[in-house]
């Protein structure tokens, strides 16, 4: 069944209701002035008490005005404007504080003792969804907004239909059972979903955004890892005619929620996630994200937001880089692709320093892994330099980025740099008399290349000139620069072409 709402199963909330029932929200209406920090201390402090909600006046009061605070601060979340930079900083910092296990641990025990209140009354004639589930819902909503870059359409107008509170009613009652309802063969697919993206906020956006490796509230094992691949693995098999927008961005969390667990284990004893048949699962998942067969290392198509989640956050790109260590479950194809699309993608803004710093800190702690596949890179631009068929302003792109990568990846102020091989000299060198003589985006390329050749020995550019010389093209490409003198730019003056 594909339903949202299909049978609750063991992880739902207890309800008397049936599903013709009107729902009544008991969102409070209080207004109030508390920051979000002022808010979520008084709902962590006053946990220990929630089972006296009904029969204390004054511990209501503080609840109802604490929730009533937060409510309005998710509200805000979900209009955020992401091109206004200055003004979401700061919300997102405050919004961290939604997921650290001090607070999602206080909300579930508020959640069990609203529920428990509710069932007291008796009233069965409607379906009522308490505050604790609207900030749940909303929650979730804020996390897969953030996770995919604020692409998605507002999702404002649909958050209190139906079938999202009846979803958000069959979450688990302890925070601890959150993992294993993603993969439950007795939930429903809006539940795993609103599971999932609760599980993926505190376990990859929070760690990601605020630095911490403070402990979990949402326990995730290795089985619950293997449970996960495997039920999602299944799903893109099951689906012949691909997934869903929704089912899309889910696929993208599950992919880097089992990446980046099983990086973390990957130096530890044996485990489920260091098996080719885990990792076969996960390639699954990013084959239906990404389309091989239409997409290549130079597609200019924009990034959906399960891709871009899937590029923002967590170790997908240094698991797959590591997986192909492996060759019965890698797929070199689409990690080419993948590299080439998250270079890509950091350098959407050209003078974005932090884009430079995150391409950097993924590339220089994975030293070993990245530069296998940046030189697979460039060897890739070199050959698309004279086809015609291909995009030239995404081939001058990509040669640019991959240069600079190099660039980096050599420098000899870093402990453990590369030394270039013969071929990569070549390459490079290639790349550089071909965009020397372009315009402002060929000299922008050439310019790259020459940096990184200035991280390389001499003896080795002499070694490249000479073949490159050997060559019939290279006359062409001094005629195609207009600089006659460009060889002695990166040739030193000791090495002498043969006549």
């Amino acid at each position: 069944m594909d339903s949202d709402t299909e049978s609750e199963g063991e992880h739902a909330m207890p309800s008397a209701a049936t599903s013709k029932a009107e729902f009544v929200l008991r969102q409070p209406r209080a207004s109030s002035d508390l920051s979000v920090a002022e808010a979520i201390a008084i709902l962590v402090a006053t946990a220990p008490r929630a089972t006296s909600l009904g029969s204390d006046a004054g511990l209501h009061e503080n609840v109802v005005a604490a929730s009533s605070s937060l409510n309005s601060f998710l509200d805000t979340m979900l209009r955020v404007d992401p091109t206004q930079k200055q003004d979401i900083c700061a919300l997102f910092d405050a919004f961290l504080s939604f997921l650290n296990a001090e607070f999602l641990s206080a909300l579930f025990t508020h959640r069990r003792a609203v529920y428990s209140l509710l069932r007291s009354l008796g009233d069965t004639s409607s379906v009522s969804v308490p505050w604790t589930d609207i900030l749940l819902l909303k929650l979730c909503r804020v996390v897969a907004n953030m996770s995919s870059g604020y692409t998605q359409a507002s999702a404002q107008a649909q958050l209190l239909d139906a079938q999202a509170l009846w979803a958000v009613r069959q979450l688990p009652q302890n925070v601890q059972d959150l993992t294993p309802s993603i993969y439950s063969a007795y939930a429903s697919p809006g539940m795993r979903k609103l599971a999932l993206q609760l599980v993926f906020g505190a376990c990859i956006v929070r760690p990601s955004m605020a630095g911490d490796t403070e402990p979990q509230c949402v326990p995730v094992n290795s089985d619950d890892i293997e449970g996960i691949a495997r039920f999602y693995g299944d799903l893109t098999v099951r689906r012949a005619g691909g997934l869903g927008d929704d089912e899309k961005l889910s696929c993208a969390m599950v992919a880097v929620l089992c990446a980046t667990f099983a990086l973390k284990q990957a130096d530890n004893s044996p485990s489920p996630a260091s098996r080719p048949y885990f990792s076969s699962l996960v390639f699954g998942c990013l084959h239906e994200l990404f389309d091989t067969s239409r997409l290549d290392l130079f597609s200019n198509d924009p990034l959906g937001p399960a891709q871009l989640l899937l590029l923002s956050w967590g170790d997908v790109l240094p698991w797959c880089w590591r997986a192909c260590t492996d060759p019965r479950s890698a797929d070199m194809t689409l990690v080419s692709l993948l590299t080439a699309l998250w270079l890509r993608h950091q350098s959407r803004e050209d003078t974005d320093e932090l884009g430079k710093s995150a391409t950097l800190n993924l590339l220089m702690p994975n030293l070993s892994l990245s530069v296998t596949h940046i030189l697979q890179l460039l060897y890739r631009v070199d050959e698309a330099l004279n086809n015609e068929w291909t995009d030239g302003e995404a081939v001058a792109c990509l040669a640019r980025l991959v240069c600079w990568s190099m660039t980096q990846l050599s420098d000899p102020l870093l402990e453990g740099h590369i030394v270039f091989f013969p071929d990569a000299v070549l390459h490079l060198c290639n790349i550089f008399l071909h965009y020397v003589g372009g315009g402002t985006a060929g000299l922008d390329v050439a310019e790259s290349a020459l940096q990184a050749l200035l991280h390389v020995e001499s003896s080795d550019v002499c070694v490249a000139a000479e073949r490159l010389a050997e060559g019939h093209d290279f006359p062409s490409a001094f005629d195609r620069g207009h600089f006659p003198s460009a060889a002695q730019i990166f040739v030193p003056p000791s090495c002498c072409l043969p006549s």
